[in-house]
């Protein structure tokens, strides 16, 4: 990267993205040493793009909010991005928003055994996925073990 941009915020949805465009971003991701907020809504993302842009976001020390909703991301996608989330510089990432995806059970058990060890990530969205009732239930544990986890010890 040859400059470093000062953009704190930076939002593309709508746009066609997809795979190769999802690269070309995870590549220049680096370049935005400052940015906070990351939305790619409805940008035909897919578990491809997805596992490009997990790379790429963990250049961004300042990154907090990811939201990547209304796309094509299933479990391989949510996969990556949860082997992602501890390479987040100080557990920064505090809202990651997957809802309107097709992420399955496999992918939500990834993301929750993430989600358990990341005490600074409080939003994790993930409405209108393909989660059955056992899915719902290990996100309902997680979420008990990420509070646990939470509280400071005395």
């Amino acid at each position: 990267c040859h400059v470093t941009t000062s953009v704190t915020s930076l939002n593309l949805d709508g746009n066609v993205l997809d795979s190769d465009g999802a690269e070309l971003l995870s590549d220049h991701l680096k370049c935005f040493s400052q940015l906070r907020a990351l939305s790619l809504n409805a940008c035909r993302l897919n578990n491809d793009g997805c596992i490009e842009l997990s790379i790429g976001a963990t250049s961004c020390p300042e990154l907090t909010s990811l939201s990547l909703s209304s796309n094509e991301i299933g479990d391989d996608g949510a996969s990556a991005l949860a082997e992602a989330l501890p390479e987040f510089q100080n557990e920064g990432l505090t809202s990651l928003i997957l809802s309107r995806n097709s992420v399955e059970g496999p992918g939500a058990a990834s993301l929750m055994e993430a989600w358990i060890r990341l005490t600074r990530l409080q939003t994790l969205d993930l409405n209108d996925n393909l989660l059955d009732d056992d899915a719902v239930t290990d996100v309902l544990r997680a979420i008990e073990q990420h509070d646990a986890a939470s509280i400071p010890a005395t």
